[in-house]
């Protein structure tokens, strides 16, 4: 799965955009009834008339929906498209091809019954080298989220025997996409992921979604540069139930741009968590450190100098090794409320054939400009805050390096949703916002008996199906009703229906599901 989208490669590639064409891989995968399955992965294979491809691993959305742009170029086709994901152990697929560069190429999936992942037996084995007579190596198998790496267990081998190898071994009890790393108790190689990278952005994917032994290559460690820059990070509670892992990305200044040039993945338990990096080139430098799991929207990516604003941090100057004390800044949270605020992130304006960033960090602040929460968008750039409170708000993306507007917002009883788009340019990343076309403003009474009212806010006239779905998926009820601009009120007879939790659904041009008890 790809990581970060580098700031200084998207600008690069903005210029370019109208000499490209636009190859759109998108799907859905559910479990045999309107409700989709979110976070799942799925892999994408495309294979030009040149010989040459490019493979990718996309997750669902939270209604089961994946999208896929690729800019190529009219030499390239035509060209396959290979789609598979995994349900129940069972690997499903699906192919397409395409003659010309613009393109849109979909893909259903139907995964029924459980959709726990079934358990699997499989090994990774591999090789490290070189090593000397009595190097220890620490092995690390960290498995692909859409946030990054995420922590799964380590082991040390020992060459005792002078061979200048040792071999390695991970056992895998569950399907997913998993990386390797190796890291020598011999100074001069540092952390080397599978692939032979330092970057962890550059590191290879290994897909494992059944049984058996997966023979992958040798890793070669690399070479450790002279100055090493480690830190210490602290100031957040530890979860409870389980290690807590971090990414910390070094970034180099040059005349006002900033430059990723290395990321670290490190974990911790205690409290206080480290990191290290080396480099070759001394200069102007930042640091930038997230918690990915555990308590992560407790606290905000913070930077070197305990700022959560690249605009407000100061860069430091690298001529030697350095350690850092950073202390991760909280996000003072939310609380509970029936406001919402989502949008997207997008590498240009958001309409047909606009790539979405993914993993971009969204802060919403409150009115007095602290941080509540940090999300980071998803596979198809869109990022989403639930349950907030009636109140003042602001959101701003937070990319290193980039110019960004912060977009002020109010939400009320009769406003409780916005959705804004903030669009990269050559002068930064500016807000806009997009107004919904539905809204449903509340649901009561719920529970409800003989009849339930369904209050809406629509942007214009528009025609409208509700459904009442019970647990397993089954249409019970169906309404067709015919919408005004502005706030009105749906009402539904429940008479006949038996007690318990259904799913009522508005299935138009913009779904929405909520929950509904009968009495």
């Amino acid at each position: 799965m790809k990581k970060i989208v580098y700031t200084f490669v998207l600008l690069l590639l903005a210029s370019f955009a109208c000499q490209a064409q636009t190859l759109t891989i998108q799907g859905n995968v559910s479990n045999g009834s309107s409700v989709g399955i979110s976070n799942h992965p799925v892999l994408i294979q495309v294979i030009f008339q040149t010989g040459s491809q490019i493979t990718d691993t996309v997750y669902t959305d939270a209604l089961g929906s994946f999208t896929k742009n690729m800019t190529i170029s009219t030499a390239q086709a035509p060209g396959v498209i290979q789609v598979a994901t995994t349900c129940n152990g069972v690997t499903l697929s699906s192919i397409d091809s395409f003659l010309t560069p613009t393109y849109t190429s979909s893909h259903i999936f139907n995964c029924s019954g459980n959709q726990n992942p079934q358990p699997i037996n499989a090994w990774l084995n591999g090789r490290v080298s070189p090593t000397a007579l009595g190097d220890s190596v620490e092995l690390t198998l960290w498995k692909v989220v859409q946030a990054g790496l995420l922590y799964q267990s380590s082991y040390y081998v020992k060459d005792s025997m002078s061979l200048g190898y040792v071999n390695y071994g991970f056992n895998i009890q569950a399907q997913g996409i998993y990386v390797i790393s190796a890291t020598s108790s011999n100074s001069i190689y540092p952390r080397t992921f599978y692939g032979n990278t330092r970057f962890d952005y550059n590191a290879q994917h290994i897909h494992v979604f059944s049984s058996g032994s997966v023979n992958v290559s040798d890793i070669q460690l690399q070479t450790l540069p002279p100055i090493v820059i480690s830190g210490i990070v602290s100031g957040y509670v530890p979860s409870a139930a389980a290690t807590d892992s971090f990414r910390a990305i070094l970034i180099n200044i040059n005349n006002n741009v900033w430059t990723p040039v290395d990321t670290a993945y490190f974990f911790d338990s205690s409290g206080v968590a480290q990191f290290q990096f080396t480099t070759t080139q001394s200069g102007m430098y930042a640091i930038l450190v997230t918690l990915l799991n555990g308590n992560a929207l407790n606290y905000a990516p913070t930077y070197h100098d305990n700022t959560t604003t690249w605009t407000t941090s100061m860069p430091y100057l690298l001529a030697q090794n350095h350690t850092f004390n950073i202390i991760l800044q909280p996000a003072s949270g939310t609380g509970n409320g029936n406001g919402g605020a989502g949008g997207g992130v997008f590498n240009g304006l958001p309409v047909t054939g606009s790539v979405g960033m993914v993993g971009i960090p969204v802060q919403l602040q409150n009115a007095n400009g602290n941080i509540l929460k940090v999300v980071h968008s998803n596979s198809d750039g869109t990022f989403n805050f639930n349950n907030l409170p009636f109140g003042d708000y602001g959101m701003r993306v937070e990319l290193f390096g980039v110019p960004s507007t912060t977009y002020l917002f109010n939400l009320s009883n009769t406003n409780p949703t916005v959705q804004v788009n903030f669009t990269l340019g050559t002068n930064g990343i500016a807000a806009s916002m997009e107004e919904v076309d539905l809204t449903v403003v509340g649901t009561y009474p719920n529970p409800a008996k003989d009849w339930v009212r369904m209050q809406l806010k629509a942007k214009d006239g528009q025609t409208q199906t509700i459904q009442l779905r019970d647990i397993q998926g089954r249409l019970m009820l169906e309404k067709k009703v015919q919408l005004e601009s502005g706030l009105q009120e749906i009402e539904l007879a429940l008479s006949g229906l038996s007690q318990g939790l259904y799913l009522l659904e508005i299935t138009g041009a913009q779904k929405s599901v909520s929950r509904l008890i009968i009495q």
